[in-house]
């Protein structure tokens, strides 16, 4: 179970568990929590990997949990207009900060859940743009107003935890964004999936022939979460793990879109 300690006198630690007893009922946050830490598990991003980011962990659950519960938060703003149309200076800077927070979390949940930008757009992707655009600059106004929280309470003691977790979402959004995006897809089956036979034809070889030896579906959708990976960011880091993982299932770079090495 879950204890976090507490201290009724000093020198001496208490705990008292975080949920109710097993037997009972359980909060729809320890099954966020249970199927958050399965969706890392099996992700580009698990916990820890750029360091520390349980917190994060925790705070995602709770924003999960909010979407289930919560209303709409008025705060949130369409496109650029958090950035844009900033919250009043003369406010405290911790009520600023709500305001950003609430438009990077809102970025967040509708990137990684639903692959959208915000839920206040008409169009999925507005006339003049292509998608790759849309997208790009949704996570560039996610991460900015995450960013901006950040800045608003870093060097504040009473907020020391909140800002530290604001910073690291805003420094690796889009990595989260991808934690929500398998917790979507591979957890929660939100979205369009490959099925066997979509998986066979597209390894299927030049010459129609189908493969000698089948590929298990699970190994291929990490090919294609590597491949998702790097159209999205496609930094020699990323196309190497694509790479690395094509020549583990046999499978021509080239078919993925990749140079020849």
């Amino acid at each position: 179970m879950p204890l976090v300690p507490t201290a009724p006198r000093p020198n001496v630690l208490r705990y008292r568990g975080l949920f109710p007893d097993w037997g009972g009922a359980r909060p729809v946050s320890w099954y966020f929590g249970q199927e958050l830490l399965e969706a890392r598990h099996a992700s580009q991003f698990p916990t820890n990997l750029a360091g520390p980011d349980e917190d994060v962990n925790v705070y995602l659950v709770h924003l999960l949990a909010h979407l289930v519960a919560g209303p709409a938060d008025p705060r949130v703003l369409p496109g650029a207009d958090p950035l844009l149309m900033p919250p009043d200076a003369r406010l405290p800077r911790s009520a600023q900060a709500d305001h950003y927070a609430a438009n990077g979390d809102h970025r967040l949940v509708m990137l990684g859940l639903f692959d959208v930008g915000d839920g206040l757009r008409r169009r999925r992707v507005p006339w003049g743009v292509d998608a790759s655009q849309v997208r790009a600059r949704d996570l560039a106004h996610g991460q900015a107003c995450y960013a901006l929280a950040a800045n608003l309470l870093e060097g504040r003691p009473a907020h020391a935890a909140r800002a530290a977790v604001l910073r690291k979402l805003a420094d690796r959004f889009d990595d989260y964004v991808h934690v929500l995006g398998v917790l979507a897809t591979r957890r929660w089956n939100l979205g369009a999936q490959l099925d066997d036979g979509a998986l066979a034809q597209l390894l299927q070889p030049a010459d129609g022939h189908a493969p000698a030896c089948p590929v298990p579906v699970a190994t291929m959708d990490d090919l294609l979460d590597d491949l998702a990976a790097w159209q999205a960011d496609p930094t020699p880091l990323r196309e190497a793990a694509l790479r690395a993982r094509a020549a583990a299932l046999g499978v021509d770079p080239a078919r993925l879109g990749l140079a020849a090495a």
